[in-house]
């Protein structure tokens, strides 16, 4: 039922569409090339994952043959917008531990990542307007409007915390964040300086609110495109997404949501220990004389690793083996 309110269109004749989409599929693909190498500074692994790198293209280029220019330039903008923090990260900070390859390719993901979303989300604003009932177009500009809302978040909340932190956002302060109390996020927000912080995030807010809706309300003809392309357009960018969502733009978000998984899992363990440990403390068979029993409680503390720092002679006689 949804199709049919599609406007519909017809396409042209099959040999020229195809050396138009060729034509853009060349462009697109030396695109994101391109970009994968400016971000990187490497041409090494530039391609990145080909497969994402191919359905990336593809997508590109079906949504160039879309789009006008007021369109396009609008979702240029946009992607410039989500995709900057990637530069931020490549050059400011980067996770420790990551071999250069796996540096690139979440890099190369990372562009990927957001040359999907601008599209699908250009898209969506695209075939809003192709439902004639006012109800119908309602539904898909306020869905629209949540989906461009939820990618804008992310970006934003990088870009107020690199300003009033002068830092890069990760997981173990999402981490931190989450298991401590609220009086001890409050202070540490109050540390940064919460005033600032408040009128940042709400005049950002304020900002992406209003061009969201002068965006999304502006009078303005459907593309005169096959609403198969477009449904297509739709699900290859989703696609996109999906295998492209392990990025430097996701990684605070997934690394933390690990981090705290494995903190569960520890916490889970410790409480059976706990539990378990009276009674094997109980059955233990007293041997020997009684004497004085010394428990040293530290990280990596054993007998022949229990020297004080600075200290020049042995505390414990294992330390000369």
């Amino acid at each position: 039922m949804l199709l049919q309110n599609f406007r519909k269109t017809r396409l042209p004749p099959p040999l020229p569409l195809i050396t138009t989409i060729l034509s853009y599929f060349t462009l697109s693909l030396l695109f994101s090339i391109s970009i994968n190498i400016i971000t990187s500074g490497l041409c090494f692994f530039s391609f990145g994952k080909l497969g994402h790198l191919l359905i990336t293209t593809i997508t590109l280029a079906l949504f160039l043959y879309t789009q006008h220019k007021r369109s396009l330039i609008s979702t240029i903008g946009f992607w410039i917008f989500i995709a900057l923090p990637i530069l931020v990260i490549q050059n400011i900070g980067q996770p420790d531990g990551r071999t250069v390859k796996e540096v690139v390719t979440a890099t190369t993901e990372g562009n990927l990542f957001t040359i999907n979303i601008s599209i699908l989300l250009a898209t969506l604003l695209a075939v809003s307007s192709y439902f004639s009932s006012p109800f119908s177009r309602k539904v898909a500009r306020a869905f629209t409007c949540l989906a461009w809302s939820i990618a804008l978040l992310p970006p934003a909340s990088f870009y107020c915390y690199w300003l009033f932190a002068d830092s890069i956002i990760t997981a173990n302060t999402l981490i931190a964040l989450f298991q401590t109390t609220p009086a001890e996020a409050i202070e540490y927000a109050s540390f940064r300086g919460i005033k600032f912080i408040s009128g940042l995030i709400t005049l950002a807010l304020l900002f992406l609110t209003a061009n969201i809706t002068l965006f999304l309300l502006r009078k303005e003809e459907p593309p005169k495109t096959n609403h198969l392309i477009l449904l297509a357009i739709i699900i290859a960018s989703s696609f996109g997404i999906y295998k492209t969502s392990s990025n430097y733009l996701t990684y605070p978000i997934t690394d933390a949501v690990i981090g705290i998984q494995e903190f569960n899992s520890y916490k889970e363990g410790f409480l059976h220990r706990e539990k378990n440990i009276q009674p094997q403390l109980q059955s233990i068979k007293k041997q020997g004389d009684d004497g004085l029993f010394v428990v040293v409680i530290g990280e990596s503390q054993t007998k022949t690793h229990m020297s004080a720092y600075g200290y020049d002679k042995s505390t414990t006689p294992w330390l000369k083996k």
